[in-house]
C-alpha cells in the first residue's frame, strides 16, 4: 500500500469513529471547502488574464535584459503577411 492510500485509509478510519456532533462539524467544513472551490472555479477569467499579463511583462523584461546590443528588430515587411507567405499562392 503506498503512502497516499495509507493516509487515505487513516483518514477514513478516523472519520468512522467520530462522534455525531463532530461528524456534523466535519461535514460542514468539507461543504465550506467545496463551496469555495466551486466559487473559485466559476470566477471570470480575469485571474487568467492578470496572470498572463504578469508573465508577458516578465518575458518582456527578460528579453530586454538578455538581448544583444547590436541585434536589430525585424522589418515591417518581414513580419507582414506578404513577407511570411509571399511565395505561397
Amino acid at each position: 500500500m503506498d503512502s497516499t492510500s495509507s493516509q487515505r485509509q487513516q483518514i477514513i478510519d478516523t472519520i468512522q469513529v467520530l462522534p455525531n456532533d463532530t461528524l456534523a462539524e466535519l461535514q460542514a467544513f468539507v461543504q465550506q471547502l467545496s463551496d469555495r472551490t466551486v466559487k473559485h472555479s466559476l470566477q471570470p477569467q480575469s485571474l487568467d488574464t492578470e496572470y498572463f499579463d504578469q508573465l508577458s511583462k516578465q518575458l518582456t523584461e527578460l528579453f530586454v535584459a538578455t538581448r544583444l546590443s547590436d541585434s536589430a528588430p525585424l522589418s515591417d515587411y518581414a513580419v507582414s503577411r506578404e513577407g511570411i507567405y509571399g511565395d505561397h499562392p
